[in-house]
């Protein structure tokens, strides 16, 4: 399972003071509901994009092991987006309209691509959100849709955090990772 970890730093500087090493389990396993169960079981390595050019940087995700049933979480930076190279900021930009910039312009094409997939998942995102946020955004103006996703939701990062946290699901899609939690007894 993979949860989103609320962090404020970009990714240069989550590298530079190797933040991964201070993430801290959290307080209740999302798979059985029992405290004190997590321990820490090393890290995973994923691709990001640089905040300020066009390298990719690599970041280390810490990962905990449930000592009740075996299963893992892994806690992923909000920077980072899920199953997306070019991180949740420069998304967000983009999404908004704000495309000027060198560190933007390495990234046009991937983030049209991005863009496309947000207006396939449109319509199941809206229905993944139901009554859960009363929004109901124009569905065929897809630059309409963002703009009231956004103002109730706030940037990305936090978007994420709250799709991944209540509902499963990101803003491009439903991945199995996301899956909400079911307490096994």
């Amino acid at each position: 399972m993979q949860l989103i970890l609320r962090c404020e730093v970009s990714a240069e500087t989550y590298i530079a003071n190797e933040t991964q090493r201070c993430v801290r389990s959290p307080l209740l396993c999302p798979h059985c509901g029992h405290s004190a169960c997590l321990r820490a079981l090393g890290y995973y390595t994923r691709g990001v994009s640089a905040s300020s050019s066009g390298r990719i940087l690599t970041i280390q995700v810490r990962r905990f092991r449930c000592r009740r049933i075996g299963r893992t979480i892994s806690l992923l930076p909000a920077f980072a987006h899920p199953y997306r190279l070019v991180g949740s900021a420069l998304i967000d930009s983009y999404f908004s309209g704000r495309r000027r910039g060198m560190e933007m312009q390495w990234w046009i094409p991937l983030l049209q691509r991005y863009w496309r997939q947000f207006e396939f998942w449109l319509p199941s995102l809206l229905i993944g959100l139901g009554t859960a946020s009363s929004l109901s955004p124009p569905i065929h103006n897809y630059p309409g849709a963002w703009k009231v996703l956004r103002r109730r939701m706030g940037p990305v990062p936090r978007m994420t955090d709250y799709l991944v946290g209540t509902l499963g699901l990101t803003i491009f899609g439903r991945y199995r990772c996301h899956n909400p939690p079911t307490y096994e007894r």
